[in-house]
């Protein structure tokens, strides 16, 4: 159906029954008047909205310009990507030199308060190394020595069996007797040394293994401390700490 004549019969529809006399004006009836209709309605919601929307469109604006102001200067050619790498490096050598002797956490882990680097290294050496090993780093405990007859070395001298861990004496007689062969009295085996110190230092592969792992905890620490000073760029540092496996 063409155009004009569709028109044609609009305008014959609303103007007859029931149409004529149902009260409502002739201006708003018809495909003209509908098209009117909704523009106005339209305009309004864009004018109550508008000032909304340009405001949420200004906030989106400033976040995007700030994380690209975060991303650094353009790097699309590898001379300007070195160039920015050396920029990071270069901002690195502050809060590493820093942290040499200032604090660089929040946190205070340590008895003296400080969480420099230095005497973090200091402390751990001390918390998780001297004092475990003087305190748990022997399998059994050393008698100490004293003038005159040692009357407990004696009884252990001669005990085996069933209670043969009772003392550190009666542990290194019952190995001496597992081990003891045909040779000149009074020799102690070469082997039976091995073995004693095996058995006494036993726990250093633990208790090395935690101090290891608290002055690598260290080091990590003061390098996420240090490269996150150095750029404020989340995926690059990111990056960088995935480079250095950690």
């Amino acid at each position: 159906m063409k155009l004009d004549v569709a028109r044609a019969q609009e305008s014959t529809l609303f103007m007859g029954k029931p149409w004529n006399d149902s009260g409502i004006e002739s201006t708003r009836m018809g495909i003209d008047a509908l098209r009117t209709g909704l523009s106005n309605v339209f305009c309004a919601h864009i004018r109550s909205e508008f000032p909304a929307f340009n405001e949420q469109t200004r906030k989106i604006l400033q976040l995007k310009k700030s994380r690209l102001a975060n991303l650094g200067p353009a790097r699309s050619t590898v001379k300007d990507q070195w160039t920015y790498l050396r920029s990071i490096v270069k901002a690195y050598q502050l809060p590493k030199y820093r942290l040499l002797s200032d604090d660089f956490s929040p946190s205070n882990n340590t008895e003296d308060g400080s969480t420099s680097l230095h005497r973090r290294l200091a402390y751990n050496k001390k918390k998780l190394l001297r004092d475990q090993l003087v305190g748990s780093g022997a399998s059994y405990q050393f008698q100490t020595p004293y003038p005159g007859k040692d009357l407990v070395s004696d009884m252990a001298a001669s005990t085996t069996g069933d209670n043969r861990h009772k003392n550190i004496y009666t542990w290194i007689n019952t190995r001496y007797q597992e081990t003891k062969f045909c040779g000149i009295p009074g020799i102690v085996p070469y082997p039976l040394i091995e073995r004693l110190f095996e058995e006494q230092t036993f726990n250093w592969t633990t208790l090395t293994k935690i101090f290891l792992d608290s002055v690598e905890n260290v080091f990590v620490t003061a390098f996420q401390h240090c490269i996150n000073k150095a750029s404020s760029n989340k995926q690059v540092t990111f990056a960088l700490e995935t480079l250095v496996a950690f």
